[in-house]
C-alpha cells in the first residue's frame, strides 16, 4: 500500500512547486525548466500545474528574458487544502477504502472509516500552511 491518502500527482506538484518559490523569496521569478529540473519531474506536467496555479491567483507570471513563475503572497496564509481545492477540485469525501466496492449496497462495514479519515485529512490540510512546511532547499544556493 502506498499511503491511505492520495494526493494527485498534479497536486503533489503544486505544493513542492509552490514550496520551491517560498524557498526563493518573494518575487524571484523562476522557469517551470529549472523547478522542474531542481524537482525531478516533468517540465510539462508542471507547467500545466503552474498555469492553473497562475489562473487561480496562488503564483505570477512574467514573460521574456528573466521572466518565469514567482510567489508575491504571504505563505502562512494559504493552506494545504486551498492549494489541492484549485489544482483538483473538492476532495473526495470517503469512497471505498479496498478501492472497489464489493459490499452489498448500504452495507460497507468500512464506510464510516473512511468518511472519519476523509473529514481528518481534510480537517489537517485546512490549518497546515505553505509556510508550516519549511523551505525547499534549493540547489545551488
Amino acid at each position: 500500500m502506498k499511503s491511505i491518502v492520495n494526493i494527485s500527482e498534479a497536486g503533489n506538484l503544486a505544493i513542492h512547486a509552490l514550496a520551491y518559490m517560498v524557498g526563493l523569496g518573494p518575487e524571484v521569478p523562476v522557469s517551470a525548466t529549472k523547478i522542474a529540473g531542481d524537482l525531478g519531474v516533468s517540465e510539462s506536467h508542471l507547467a500545466k500545474v503552474l498555469q492553473k496555479l497562475a489562473r487561480n491567483d496562488f503564483i505570477k507570471s512574467t514573460r521574456g528574458a528573466g521572466g518565469g513563475f514567482f510567489f508575491d503572497r504571504d505563505a502562512s496564509n494559504i493552506t494545504l487544502l486551498e492549494v489541492l481545492v484549485a489544482v483538483d477540485g473538492p476532495l473526495p469525501g470517503g469512497g471505498c477504502l479496498l478501492g472497489v466496492p464489493i459490499c452489498p449496497a448500504g452495507d460497507c462495514k468500512l464506510r464510516g472509516l473512511t468518511k472519519k479519515v476523509s473529514a481528518l485529512v481534510t480537517e489537517e490540510l485546512s490549518h497546515i500552511t505553505l509556510g508550516d512546511i519549511g523551505l525547499f532547499p534549493i540547489k545551488g544556493k
